[in-house]
């Protein structure tokens, strides 16, 4: 089983509102949090918003001693911000992919993929390999390029790597998965998903009582679908969606403003 969860800045940032970055995630959100993935037990994590490596090194090691172990990780730093990405896998993971070298050009100007996108390999059973993207795009935090555009962008060049990658083996089982800022029908989704431009399907999850939302805004009061598991066809025909979905608890709320989202893979055949 893989989850996808926005931990929340899981970092030293300043709270207090002192001019200092030197407030860790408080103990209240960090432990509903630990006991959210300890409960379900995911093979492999995939994390947004991970601090700096020594933020990574204190979860993996509140996990472990909760009782859930990932003795192989994958990190990757962004350009410029806190909101780091990370894969943590039961699993060996057998070569690293980083794609932190995309730009585009908004208004004659150009810019960086900021967050980049992890790509890592991971050996789920012997010479059995599943590929696993990290996504986190553009928040929707005003930007004088217009955050709008640049999610878009950030979204095509993502459609067109993965088409490069099952271009080049289409029976690559892919997975794409995180953070995409966006609902299901902006353009910058359209950019994944219309006319299977990537090669990808969304799952659609939903959790037991049947909602879709995985995000919380809380200062506009609005609950919206902004997570996302997207796999290619060669993964899809593994999935086991009665083992899939969305995290029902009340400790989300108090762990992250987002909820998990999980899928389970039988890849035995």
């Amino acid at each position: 089983m893989l989850m996808s969860y926005n931990l929340r800045l899981y970092a030293y940032i300043d709270r207090d509102d002192d001019g200092q970055p030197d407030d860790f995630k408080p103990e209240s959100e960090i432990n509903p949090l630990i006991s959210i993935v300890n409960q379900s037990q995911p093979d492999i994590l995939v994390i947004q918003e991970m601090g700096g490596s020594s933020a990574l090194d204190d979860l993996q090691e509140r996990l472990k001693k909760a009782g859930i172990n990932y003795p192989h990780i994958d990190y990757l730093k962004n350009r410029g911000t806190f909101a780091n990405l990370a894969i943590l896998s039961k699993y060996p993971i057998s070569s690293t992919h980083p794609v932190t070298n995309l730009s585009y050009t908004v208004k004659g100007k150009q810019y960086p993929v900021l967050r980049g996108f992890q790509q890592v390999v991971i050996e789920v059973k012997p010479q059995h390999f599943l590929t696993v993207i990290n996504v986190h795009l553009k928040s929707k935090i005003y930007h004088p390029a217009g955050q709008t555009e640049m999610r878009r962008n950030e979204s095509r060049l993502l459609a067109t790597h993965v088409r490069r990658l099952l271009k080049s083996d289409p029976q690559n089982q892919i997975i794409v998965c995180g953070d995409f800022n966006d609902s299901v029908h902006s353009s910058s989704m359209r950019e994944m998903l219309e006319d299977n431009q990537s090669g990808l399907d969304d799952l659609s999850l939903r959790d037991s009582l049947g909602q879709i939302w995985t995000h919380f805004y809380r200062y506009g009061e609005t609950y919206s679908r902004i997570d996302y598991l997207l796999t290619s066809d060669s993964l899809r025909k593994h999935w086991v969606k009665e083992k899939s979905g969305i995290i029902l608890s009340p400790l989300t709320q108090a762990a992250s403003d987002h909820r998990p989202i999980y899928a389970t893979f039988n890849l035995r055949n």
